[in-house]
């Protein structure tokens, strides 16, 4: 299911959503995932691809989407 899809669902059952933030920048993930790094390397890592995507205004390729709603009363 697509993000707009699982949006719509989210309205469609009382949600009113505030906020979707990317999380994780995949090309990074894969870089970081396949060899066993120092954690001062995977934690400069990923905080690097967390910096880019807030380049790109959350616009970035994350694996997970961070969604925040509250339910309408």
């Amino acid at each position: 299911m697509g993000l707009r899809d699982f949006l719509a669902l989210m309205a469609e059952a009382g949600f009113k959503v505030e906020q979707v933030q990317q999380l994780h920048f995949w090309p990074m993930r894969l870089f970081l995932a396949y060899v066993r790094w120092p954690k001062f390397i995977t934690a400069t890592g990923y905080w690097l691809g967390q910096g880019i995507m807030g380049l790109f205004g959350n616009k970035a390729a994350g694996d997970y989407k961070a969604i925040y709603a509250q339910r309408v009363v």
